[in-house]
């Protein structure tokens, strides 16, 4: 997340791409699903990682690139509750974590319960990964040691 320039894909008129890529990326984690459930595995939920390593205020956080923020909770609170267990956010800078500490009491409790947010400590969000998933089902840049098919 905080690799993608999100202000510059804006102002350079490509929002509606952006809003079709959230899309894209929700129906690709409903595809992985369905795969799973070929493979005999009984996917409920799954979780999401967010890396804002290298996040940005002004880049990020602009008045015009909010509604982005917006259009990806409401895509995934409107048509895919159920599909996430829990959303980390990690390598959050300092404000990004005092902004969590400000909004999150106002979000839904359900929604609440899902979210974690995490400084630049590895070994701390690191050790809190590993509790729920497996090594060899997790990317190395989270700890473990599973490499990553192409879909």
């Amino acid at each position: 997340m905080g690799q993608c320039h999100i202000r510059k894909l804006i102002l350079s008129g490509n929002q509606a791409k952006l809003n079709r890529a959230i899309i894209f990326l929700s129906e690709t984690f409903s595809k992985l699903n369905r795969m799973a459930e070929k493979e005999g595995q009984n996917p409920q939920q799954g979780v999401i990682i967010a890396d804002m390593n290298g996040l940005s205020v002004t880049e990020h956080f602009c008045l015009r690139c909010i509604p982005i923020f917006i259009t990806i909770l409401t895509v995934y609170q409107e048509h895919y509750p159920e599909m996430i267990k829990s959303i980390y956010v990690i390598n959050t800078p300092r404000i990004g974590l005092s902004l969590v500490s400000l909004l999150l009491p106002f979000a839904p409790p359900n929604q609440r319960e899902l979210f974690f947010a995490y400084g630049f400590d590895k070994s701390e969000w690191q050790a809190e990964i590993l509790k729920i998933i497996k090594p060899d089902q997790l990317n190395p840049q989270f700890g473990g040691t599973k490499l990553s098919k192409q879909l």
